[in-house]
C-alpha cells in the first residue's frame, strides 16, 4: 500500500495485461419486474414487507438505514439472479476470494481528495492507494472526518474535490461496477427490524449475490440460533453480528468498514479479526476505522491519520 502514491495507471495497465479477456458479469439497473420476482423468490419476506422491498430495490430511500444498504447494491443480470435462486452450497471463504479474477480484486486509488461535512472542510489533498492484500486503518479523534472519508469511498457522500479510481478508472464512470465489488458497513446496521436475520440476509443475497448459504453466514458469526427471531428482539451486539454476516455471504474484494468492532464481545472481535486476516491473505482489501487495537497477522497495514481541526 502507498499513501500519497500516484502510480495507479501503471498498476491498472499491468493488471489488465495479466487478466487478458476476463470480464465481470453484466449489470442491469433495478426495475419493477425485479420486485415481483424478488418477492416470489424470497417467500420468507412477509406480505407487510412488500413496500420495504419494492422501495429499497427501486432506490427510493425508504429509511436512512435501508439507504445505506441498498445504495450499495448492484443487480446482476436477471438470468444470473434466477440462477442464484438455486440452493447454494457453503463454500470455504478462502476459496471464494482466490477464485476471483485479479481484475475483480481491490485496487483503489485516491488523488487530491478533499472531504467536507456541510460547510466544514475535514481533510484536503488526501492521496492513498490500497492494493490486493492491503488494509488501511483511518485514525483520528471524533469529528476528524473518518466516517465522511469512508462514506465518500463508498459513494454515499460526494467529495468536495479530487478523484477516486477503481483499477485505474474514475468511479464516477463505473459506479455500478465499483459498487458490485465493494461492501460497506457503516454505523447503522442497515437491518429491517421487522424481518428475521435469515430474511434480511436472503433479501441482501438476492440483491447483491451470494456465494454462501445465509444460514452458514449467520452460523459463522455465531448468530445462527437466532435466524428465525425478529431482529427487533435482538441486542445491539447481535444486530451487529447479523450485519457482519454479509462479509461471509458475499465475495466482495473491497471491504469498507466503519467501526466494525463496536458492540461486539471479545470472542466476536477475535473472530472478526481472523475473518479480516483471511480476507487480506486471499487478496482482498479493507479500509477500516476503529478505536480498538486489532491484529491482522502478516497483512500489510497502513494508517492514515486525520486531524481534528
Amino acid at each position: 500500500m502507498h499513501v500519497a502514491g500516484r502510480d495507479h495507471a501503471d498498476q491498472a495497465a499491468s493488471c489488465a495485461q495479466r487478466e487478458g479477456d476476463v470480464q465481470p458479469p453484466a449489470l442491469v439497473r433495478p426495475a419493477q419486474g425485479v420486485v415481483t420476482w424478488l418477492l416470489a423468490a424470497v417467500p420468507e419476506v412477509r406480505h407487510d414487507q412488500e413496500r420495504f422491498v419494492e422501495e429499497s430495490v427501486l432506490g427510493l430511500r425508504l429509511t436512512h438505514e435501508v439507504d445505506e444498504l441498498m445504495a450499495l447494491v448492484s443487480m446482476p443480470a436477471l438470468d444470473s439472479i434466477r440462477l442464484s435462486n438455486a440452493r447454494l452450497a457453503p463454500t470455504h471463504f478462502s476459496a471464494r476470494i482466490a477464485a476471483l479474477p485479479l481484475s475483480w480484486r481491490a485496487m483503489l486509488q485516491v488523488e487530491q481528495l478533499t472531504i467536507s461535512r456541510g460547510e466544514r472542510v475535514l481533510a484536503t489533498d488526501l492521496e492513498l492507494q490500497v492494493s490486493p492484500g492491503d488494509a488501511l486503518v483511518a485514525e483520528g479523534p471524533n469529528g476528524s472526518g473518518k466516517t465522511t472519508l469512508l462514506r465518500t469511498l463508498a459513494t454515499l457522500s460526494p467529495p468536495s474535490s479530487g478523484t477516486i479510481y477503481w483499477q485505474g478508472q474514475p468511479i464516477t464512470e463505473i459506479t455500478e461496477a465499483y459498487r458490485s465489488k465493494m461492501l460497506f458497513l457503516g454505523h447503522n446496521a442497515a437491518i429491517k427490524l421487522d424481518l428475521t436475520p435469515m430474511e434480511n440476509l436472503k433479501v441482501y443475497a438476492k440483491l447483491a449475490g451470494a456465494v454462501t448459504e445465509p444460514i452458514a453466514a449467520l452460523d459463522h458469526m455465531g448468530i445462527g440460533r437466532y435466524a428465525a427471531t425478529r431482529c427487533r428482539h435482538l441486542s445491539a451486539g447481535q444486530l451487529r453480528r447479523v450485519a457482519l454476516a454479509r462479509l461471509v455471504l458475499t465475495a466482495a474484494p473491497l471491504w469498507i468498514l466503519d467501526e466494525p468492532f463496536t458492540a461486539l464481545d471479545r470472542q466476536t472481535i477475535d473472530g472478526l479479526s481472523r475473518l479480516l486476516e483471511e480476507h487480506l491473505a486471499e487478496g482482498g482489501s479493507a479500509i477500516i476505522t476503529t478505536h480498538q487495537s486489532i491484529s491482522l497477522g502478516q497483512a500489510r497495514v497502513s494508517r492514515l491519520s486525520l486531524g481534528g481541526g
